[in-house]
């Protein structure tokens, strides 16, 4: 930022360095407290995204494994209960077979 021109040329005759200082300062600060407010803002608006993305990702994933749990309980009770019927089959294949032979 540039401050120069006629204004500044008074201050300088009218004021020393360390009045000029604080002149300047005050003109300044205004411009700088409000980037500082903005800034501040900007990063609690990011920080909140933030937060709210980290929760959905979690629920996300809390959802994907819990249908994936749910599944592979699914394929667990079908294969136990596909073995038990095919040890059923087998048993009863082999009272049959005894009955034809006798």
């Amino acid at each position: 930022m540039f401050f120069g021109g006629p204004l500044v040329e008074f201050y300088k005759s009218q004021l020393t360095r360390s009045q000029l200082h604080v002149a300047l300062g005050q003109l300044i600060d205004p411009r700088t407290s409000e980037y500082q407010h903005e800034k501040t803002l900007r990063k609690a608006q990011l920080e909140t995204k933030k937060q709210t993305m980290l929760i959905s990702i979690d629920e996300m994933t809390n959802g994907l494994l819990t249908r994936i749990d749910e599944n592979v309980s699914k394929a667990y009770i079908n294969q136990h209960r596909l073995n038990s019927e095919f040890k059923e089959l087998i048993t009863q294949l082999h009272i049959y077979q005894n009955h034809v032979n006798n």
